[in-house]
């Protein structure tokens, strides 16, 4: 007897609920309003997302991305990305340019309240001594969602919804997969096979043509 796997529904905001999240982030979280449209709008991972310094921030709005972060008991470090397909640039759009810029004006002078010098290689989402951990972003979400009826997705999941809007904005699956750093476009086929019912439902047709 062959036992089934049954897969965890994969969970994703739509651009509705994510513009729903950001307007319940207060102005004096201005960093919270980077971050998670840093992420919802790159669909890189946590790793990646918080490794990234001013240096990775490109003037022609592309986003350099070619590290991330382990965590090995208890203890965290850099290290380059996994696989040559997770080293890319992203383009990124004009807003969310202007809102990393805005962030960056705010930090130096959160950074210099420390004490501390804000440099080109200082991580862009620090906004305290310490640079904070995956964990101190995933409790946000819930915080945040706590504020209004929003109900709450991992960190991680914020990767899935830019997939999910790409696939509803009709991109191509071998574009996205590099964008996303997959190794091949099969990779996002796999993952994301279910996201793509019209493109199920174009090829329903053409073939009705057939006979």
């Amino acid at each position: 007897m062959i036992l089934r796997v049954e897969k965890k529904q994969m969970k994703f905001w739509t651009l509705e609920r994510y513009k729903a999240l950001d307007s319940l982030i207060n102005e004096d979280e201005y960093f919270l309003k980077a971050f998670f449209a840093t992420a919802y709008f790159t669909g890189a991972r946590c790793g990646e997302l918080l490794t990234l310094s001013w240096d990775d921030i490109l003037l022609n709005h592309t986003v350099d991305i070619d590290k991330t972060l382990h965590n090995v008991a208890g203890d965290s470090f850099y290290d380059s990305s996994k696989t040559k397909s997770s080293i890319r640039q992203v383009p990124i759009n004009a807003r969310l340019y202007g809102i990393l810029m805005k962030w960056k004006t705010e930090q130096k002078q959160i950074i210099e309240s420390y004490l501390l010098e804000r440099s080109e290689d200082t991580p862009v989402f620090q906004f305290r001594e310490i640079p904070p951990t995956r964990n101190h972003y995933t409790k946000r979400i819930a915080t945040i969602c706590k504020r209004g009826t929003l109900e709450p997705i991992r960190l991680h999941d914020f990767r899935h919804s830019h997939v999910a809007l790409l696939i509803e904005m009709k991109e191509e699956p071998l574009l996205i997969s590099k964008r996303i750093g997959h190794s091949d476009y099969t990779t996002t086929m796999n993952i994301y096979a279910h996201l793509f019912p019209n493109k199920q439902r174009n090829l329903a047709n053409k073939l009705d043509g057939l006979f």
